[in-house]
């Protein structure tokens, strides 16, 4: 089944993101602070993203420039897709900041993958999926999320022989056959060693909009559909309806922005490929590109060169950040990552 495909099963009506009661009640009842209101007063995050452009998703682009848009889904596996995002937007953030992991107090390195395996995503979306907990397509959002944070966790796209499996290419036939029986406990295992350590749900899109300015990404679930044409900055108008899982990695609050659009703006992330066209530039982002990478971003087909803006990645779009209070969204963070292979510093 090709993308075009997916696309227009999702369009009739198909339901990739599926509401279970006993799975939320599972992972809320598991979760240290649920409350993504409350953890933003409690951490100092209120009101840190008001007014400002914030890319979480632009450390992970400039290393891996291919990861987006990977090839896209071949069934319904849209919410283990958004997980696999996740983990890649973490990656990107916590290597970026370079600073001592909070529990294993390592500091942490960007893992190794091939270049196919960059082009392939980066990381493996067939354990999530695998632990949907049926055999039919479309999984709950809470019990996948419960999936990465305790039962399983992130694994690259790479071949493990040791276990059995090769995940160096998309395969969504591995994620349909582990459906009915959840993945092999040797996968899980495997998975814990790189575990997303915390979730906790945004009520809104202003507690959305702190979330992403620090770095944490959305795995988010909806009903709501957007159009495939996308403005000259890539903004999307809201179109039909999908019941669908992806990652918000982006907001854009600034002024200028709301002035133009009469609303801030959310950055729409997922893997349907290259399915939608229109213009990609971030609206005025190239004060954001160091003078020196400049010619480099320009290479990696991360900024355009005639306009000097950072561009979004194919496949995605800026969308109507209010219309976030309709969704489900879950904040996600602190990943255990990869650990550096050598230090040249001391820690005191």
């Amino acid at each position: 089944m090709q993308t075009y495909d997916v696309v227009g099963m999702y369009v009739q009506g198909f339901s990739g993101a599926r509401y279970e009661p006993e799975a939320r009640e599972m992972l809320y009842s598991s979760l240290a602070e649920p409350d993504g209101e409350q953890v933003a007063y409690d951490y100092g995050l209120v009101g840190s993203g008001a007014g400002i452009l914030s890319l979480p998703f632009l450390p992970a682009y400039k290393h891996w420039p291919k990861a987006w848009p990977c090839p896209g889904q071949t069934t319904g596996d849209c919410v283990s897709h958004a997980g696999k995002n996740c983990g890649i937007v973490l990656i990107g953030v916590e290597c970026e900041i370079a600073e001592p992991d909070p529990v294993s107090f390592q500091v942490e390195e960007w893992p190794t993958v091939t270049a196919d395996a960059e082009a392939q995503g980066v990381v493996a979306c067939e354990n999530i999926y695998g632990y949907r907990g049926h055999s039919g397509q479309g999984a709950s959002c809470d019990r996948l999320i419960s999936y990465v944070i305790s039962v399983g966790g992130i694994m690259l796209r790479q071949n493990y022989p040791e276990l059995g499996v090769d995940f160096s290419r998309y395969n969504a036939s591995i994620g349909i056959k582990w459906g009915g029986s959840n993945p092999p406990s040797n996968i899980n295992e495997e998975g814990k060693k790189h575990q997303i350590r915390a979730a906790t749900d945004c009520s809104n899109f202003q507690v959305v909009r702190d979330f992403v300015a620090n770095g944490y990404p959305i795995w988010a679930c909806s009903g709501l559909g957007w159009s495939s044409s996308r403005d000259e900055n890539g903004y999307s108008k809201r179109q039909g309806g999908w019941s669908h899982s992806w990652v918000v990695d982006g907001f854009d609050d600034r002024p200028a922005t709301v002035q133009k659009y009469g609303f801030p703006l959310f950055h729409y992330n997922h893997d349907w490929g290259a399915w939608n066209g229109g213009g990609r530039d971030v609206r005025d982002s190239a004060d954001r590109v160091p003078a020196d990478q400049r010619l480099e971003w320009i290479q990696k087909g991360i900024v355009n060169e005639a306009t000097g803006n950072i561009m979004i990645c194919g496949g995605s779009f800026w969308g109507d950040a209010r219309l976030l209070d309709s969704c489900d969204c879950t904040a996600m963070s602190n990943m255990n990552g990869w650990p550096r292979r050598t230090l040249n510093y001391m820690l005191i």
